[in-house]
């Protein structure tokens, strides 16, 4: 082999051999926090995320030269990983009922998979449920309860709209296809509690604005506004009535309950049906007590008609047993000597029902039901 050959033979291996040029490539400072930011918009929920994909692809293809091809890609890739990885952990929250999770940024400068095990982050930066060490959640995930399709989704429902009950609330009163129902009883549905038929009776026919407010003071709530209804379910037709005003509402914002309302309500017109009518109260007071126990758990569907036998007993049998809040028709003959009107109830600011006060919720001039004395017209 001549001289000249051998520069030809070693040229190879001299341009094979790693140059400063040829080094392991990182992404800079500046660069690293601006797709970052861009992460972070996305787990706030600023953001779509074909969007951030647009992003991080222009700010990484800008800064990195055309010779470090496939190190972009692998960058890219990281990134994209942090945006799976952050919408998987928001759907395990969600399907086991817990709060959306909100994912601690990775540290700056640096291109990190969110896909890495946790052993190699340390505990202050990993992404964890907010909820994880409660022992309720703990057993649910070690025994979970057998609950229906049903069940499954309003309990998932009920903990997005915790995330922020004003926000769901000003979304919802501002949909163009809500249907009449007072204020105040959406923000009962909203957070999963009991709705009182005799304020969705008076919001119907009112013609004032339902404006109880509620305040909280650390534990304590304080609900300021008119408590008392102007109209109190006591017949068939209007219970009826505020039924289905309930339903209107209520499949707004559960759209698969229909089934469950539709056999419960079918349940309880059986009962009017079959029960005289000086007995029909038993049914209404029947009726508070299952949606209240329903409101109470999340085990529990209206449709659930076994789960009910002691309150029918109770309720439908021996019309609140001796629990000091018997009922009775206002057409049988009373049993007690005559009450006396209420005071607060004329002025509007008695907060018990007719059944739990110990004075009569009766107009005090004529001594009728369904006015107060500033509304009689009676001398």
């Amino acid at each position: 082999m001549t001289e000249v050959d051998r520069p030809n033979t070693t040229e190879p291996s001299t341009q094979n051999e790693p140059s400063r040029d040829s080094a392991v490539p990182v992404l800079s400072p500046e660069v690293a926090e601006n797709c970052e930011k861009c992460i972070d918009r996305y787990r706030a929920g600023n953001a779509e995320k074909a969007d951030i994909f647009l992003e991080l692809q222009g700010i990484i293809g800008k800064h990195v030269p055309d010779n470090q091809a496939e190190f972009a890609l692998q960058a890219l890739r990281s990134y994209l990983a942090m945006l799976d990885n952050h919408d998987k952990l928001q759907s395990a929250a969600l399907s086991r009922g817990g709060f959306p999770i909100e994912p601690i940024p990775s540290e700056r400068g640096s291109v990190v998979d969110d896909d890495e095990p946790p052993v190699e982050s340390s505990p202050a930066k990993r992404a964890r449920s907010p909820d994880s060490d409660f022992a309720w959640v703990i057993q649910e995930q070690i025994n979970p309860a057998p609950l229906s399709v049903e069940l499954r989704q309003t309990q998932a429902t009920l903990a997005n709209f915790a995330c922020d009950l004003k926000i769901a609330k000003a979304s919802l009163l501002n949909s163009s296809r809500l249907p009449q129902f007072p204020d105040g009883e959406w923000s009962n549905i909203l957070a999963g509690r009991f709705v009182d038929f005799d304020h969705v009776l008076s919001g119907l026919y009112s013609i004032a604005p339902d404006d109880r407010r509620r305040e909280r003071f650390g534990s304590l709530e304080i609900v300021a506004g008119a408590s008392t209804p102007a109209k109190v379910v006591r017949s068939h037709s209007e219970w009826t009535i505020a039924w289905d005003s309930f339903v209107d509402a209520m499949l707004y914002i559960f759209p698969f309950r229909g089934p469950e309302l539709i056999a419960y309500a079918k349940s309880i017109k059986q009962l009017f049906t079959s029960i005289p009518p000086e007995r029909h109260l038993r049914i209404i007071q029947y009726d508070k007590a299952v949606r209240l126990r329903v409101s109470q758990r999340r085990d529990l569907l209206l449709s659930d008609v076994l789960a009910f036998a002691d309150l029918s007993l109770l309720w439908l049998q021996h019309g609140g047993g001796s629990t000091g809040s018997s009922i009775r028709s206002p057409h049988s003959s009373p049993s007690k000597p005559r009450r006396e009107a209420c005071r607060r109830y004329n002025a509007g600011t008695c907060p018990n029902s007719q059944s739990s006060c110990d004075y009569a919720h009766i107009c005090s001039t004529c001594r009728s039901t369904g006015h107060v004395a500033s509304a009689c017209g009676s001398k």
